[in-house]
C-alpha cells in the first residue's frame, strides 16, 4: 500500500481533476469468488464453512457462469452476508470500473435465484479535489497543496463504519475514469491497533 504522502503527491501531480468513488474499508474477513467457465470456487480469510454457506445461498455456482466471463468477485463477509468491493475481469486482467461493476451486479441480481449481491457502503457522491486545483492556480506551492490534500484525506477517513459499528479502517478511492486507485487508513483505527 502506498503511503498517504505519495498518494497526495500523485493526486496533485496526475489525478487532480478526476472523480473518485469512495468505499468503505472494513476490518472484516474477506472472500473472493472466482469463476472459470462453468466452475466457481472461493478463497480468502473467511471461515471455510461460512464461505461454503455463502456460495450456496448466493447460488454463485449456478448464476455466475451464465454471465459469460471469467472473473473474480471480492468482498467482505459479515456473518453470512457478502459485501462486494471489487470485480476483476480475468480475461482482460483488469478491475471493473465502478460503472461496469454496478452493471455486473445488476445483471447478477436480475436472476430470481439466490441472495442479491450488495455493495460495500459507498459515499453517495463521487469526490474530486477541486480545492487543490484552485490553490495551485492561486499560487499556493505544490508542497503546501500536497500537505493540505494529505490532511483532507486522513480526516475524510475517520468515522464509524456502517458495516461494523466501530471506527472504520479507512476508505478506498477508485477513479471513475482511469485505473488509479488508492486506500487511506483512518487515524483513529491506526491508534486503536497500536
Amino acid at each position: 500500500m502506498q503511503n498517504i504522502l505519495t498518494v497526495a503527491d500523485d493526486l496533485v501531480t496526475d489525478h487532480l481533476n478526476e472523480e473518485f468513488e469512495i468505499s468503505e474499508l472494513a476490518d472484516l474477513p474477506t472472500m473472493s469468488v472466482s469463476v472459470f467457465g462453468t466452475s466457481a470456487g472461493f478463497g480468502g480469510t473467511v471461515d471455510p464453512k461460512v464461505g461454503q454457506e455463502i456460495m450456496e445461498s448466493y447460488k454463485f455456482s449456478k448464476i455466475l457462469p451464465t454471465i459469460g466471463v471469467n472473473f473474480t468477485i471480492m468482498g467482505y463477509v459479515k456473518q453470512s452476508e457478502f459485501f462486494v468491493f471489487s470485480v476483476m475481469v480475468r480475461d482482460e486482467g483488469v478491475e471493473m470500473s465502478p460503472t461496469r461493476r454496478a452493471a455486473f451486479m445488476e445483471l447478477f441480481n436480475a436472476n430470481p435465484d439466490g441472495v442479491k449481491l450488495r455493495h460495500v457502503p459507498v459515499n453517495p457522491a463521487a469526490v474530486s479535489f477541486p480545492g487543490a486545483q484552485i490553490a495551485l492556480d492561486n499560487g499556493t506551492s505544490k508542497a503546501d497543496v500536497i500537505r493540505f490534500t494529505q490532511k483532507a484525506l486522513i480526516e475524510l477517513c475517520d468515522g464509524i463504519s456502517p458495516l461494523t459499528g466501530f471506527p472504520r479502517k479507512g476508505l478506498a478511492f477508485k477513479s471513475t475514469t482511469t485505473n488509479f486507485t488508492f486506500k487511506a487508513l483512518s487515524e483513529s483505527y491506526m491508534e486503536g491497533i497500536n
